[in-house]
């Protein structure tokens, strides 16, 4: 799917990636592609500069915070802390 995005150009004008959590592992049955959604992600955005957030609350998972459209957000991503602020 990522690679899909990419070759779209829908990861081209991205100011940062916001990635949710994934309960996957690649060593889960059916997990065809041996490698992590971390790994995968990385590969797919490494030619570009902006920030990524991996396991950011949202989207079907216990801790779902909502992110509102249409509104500007600024996204810091730090070795160590992400913070996103309206």
């Amino acid at each position: 799917m990522f690679w899909n995005l990419k070759r779209s150009g829908k990861l081209d004008k991205l100011n940062g990636l916001i990635i949710g959590g994934f309960k996957t592992k690649p060593d889960d049955a059916g997990e065809e592609f041996g490698r992590s959604v971390y790994d995968i992600v990385n590969e797919v955005v490494k030619e570009f500069s902006y920030p990524v957030c991996f396991d950011f609350p949202v989207g079907h998972q216990k801790n779902n915070y909502a992110l509102k459209c249409g509104i500007r957000h600024q996204l810091t991503v730090t070795s160590n802390q992400v913070k996103l602020e309206e």
